[in-house]
């Protein structure tokens, strides 16, 4: 079988290969926690650091 051969079968599997994806977004999200549960969606926690001291 020849180099090319191999790469086209190579990309035809690349197809069929099952993949898993998660979804993913930080804690400022503006959607509801049932959805987030439903749609099996994952939240982060986002921080923001204010510093208002003067230099």
């Amino acid at each position: 079988m020849t180099e090319a051969m191999n790469a086209e079968n190579e990309l035809e599997n690349l197809d069929k290969t099952p993949r898993k994806v998660a979804f993913l977004t930080d804690s400022c999200v503006d959607v509801s926690p049932d959805l987030l549960k439903q749609r099996h969606i994952y939240t982060v926690p986002m921080r923001i650091l204010c510093d208002y001291s003067q230099s």
